[in-house]
């Protein structure tokens, strides 16, 4: 019975049954695709995933600032006022310099009196004093620049650029500022003698600064100056130190520095006094605030007895090691017979490991020299035989 029931379920779906059923699906998808479209629709799948609340409160990151959209909208605002008033206030500037202009030139400018009276700049002192003047009109390609840090241009006759020999033998250029001293085109052509006490021929003018009366000296003793100092008698000649001390450049600047000579008489006075003191300078404790050691010994400041207390007391320094050596010896036992064959014995092998390291030393030295035969070997021999001599005198060990 139960399998006949069975059956007779299956064979109840019929064709019908599926066509009404893909009908309703169809009218079901229908409907849902319209609300979607109208936004009406409250069901939406779910496919893979959670489904997005969309009223949840967006992360502190994702959020705005506070007040960023009010300002944006000022600041638009502020643009569109601010374009007229930077052309208005532009136009108020430019008719203002061209009053200012106006009254500089000494014109009116369109101002009344009164209105002149007012004003906190007067134009016709500033015009007077040639501060402002009438700047704008002239070209300023025309006016010569000076440097800023008021140092002299090339016309400048007070650092003029000159030629000089460098070290090197070089014709450089430069100013006369940055010359050396001893380069200088003066210092080359003056012709000055050797002899201190011998005066000026054939010297070049004297350059003092700019407060000094310019002078020159002449080599002949007849002719005049040129351009003498105002001195009396009028100068010929002078010294050569007078000379070099009096040289001088236009800057200023000195090119002689005297150093002091003495004179004959003096040096030998300083010479005669040397020798009449003594050369030595000798230590005194005495000037020394200070504790000297148990051994310090005071030599006395008199050569001659200074002498006596050295020889005193390298005669005391013999004396000790003499009677240390005879101590030595009275308390030094005799040696007996074994004593004596055994330090024999210790000779005689120093002897023997002597000459081996003499026979090896020739060995390699002829092989590195490459000598065959005799050589002469007087300085190993020697070295060897001071070395034996050496081991010999010590005591042997036993």
């Amino acid at each position: 019975m139960a399998s006949g029931s069975k059956k007779a379920g299956k064979a109840n779906v019929n064709a019908s049954s599926f066509f009404d059923l893909k009908a309703e699906l169809a009218k079901h998808e229908d409907a849902f695709a319209k609300s979607k479209l109208v936004g009406k629709g409250r069901v939406e799948p779910i496919v893979g995933g959670v489904k997005k609340d969309k009223d949840k409160k967006p992360p502190a990151w994702a959020r705005q600032n506070k007040g960023v959209k009010d300002r944006a909208r000022r600041d638009a605002e502020l643009e569109q006022v601010s374009k007229p008033t930077l052309e208005s206030a532009r136009a108020a500037l430019e008719r203002k310099a061209q009053i200012y202009d106006k009254l500089q030139r000494g014109k009116g400018g369109g101002l009344s009196e009164k209105q002149r009276e007012a004003l906190l700049v007067d134009f016709d002192d500033r015009y007077d004093d040639g501060s402002s003047g009438d700047g704008s009109d002239r070209d300023e390609s025309l006016v010569v620049p000076r440097p800023p840090n008021g140092e002299p241009d090339e016309g400048d006759p007070d650092d003029p650029i000159v030629e000089y020999e460098d070290e090197f033998g070089r014709i450089r250029t430069a100013r006369r500022s940055d010359v050396p001293r001893d380069r200088l085109p003066e210092m080359a052509m003056t012709d000055i003698p050797a002899d201190d006490e011998s005066t000026i021929t054939n010297a070049t003018c004297f350059r003092p600064t700019k407060k000094v009366q310019t002078s020159c000296v002449s080599g002949s003793p007849g002719s005049a100056p040129r351009h003498a100092l105002d001195l009396t008698p009028p100068i010929t000649s002078v010294p050569l130190s007078l000379a070099l001390s009096l040289l001088v450049f236009a800057d200023g600047r000195a090119t002689h520095f005297p150093v002091y000579e003495p004179t004959a008489e003096k040096r030998a006075e300083v010479e005669l006094s040397l020798l009449e003191s003594s050369p030595f300078a000798r230590y005194d404790a005495s000037k020394d605030n200070r504790a000297t050691g148990a051994g310090f010994y005071q030599f006395s400041a008199d050569e001659e007895t200074r002498a006596r207390q050295m020889e005193e007391l390298k005669q005391a320094r013999v004396d000790t090691v003499i009677a240390r050596a005879e101590a030595e010896a009275e308390d030094r036992p005799a040696l007996d017979g074994a004593e004596v064959k055994t330090r024999s014995r210790a000779i005689e092998k120093r002897r023997k490991e002597l000459d081996e390291r003499r026979q090896m030393l020739e060995t390699k030295r002829r092989k590195l020299l490459g000598i065959n035969g005799e050589d002469d070997m007087t300085g190993a021999d020697d070295f060897l035989a001071s070395l034996e001599r050496d081991l010999l005198s010590a005591p042997a060990k036993v």
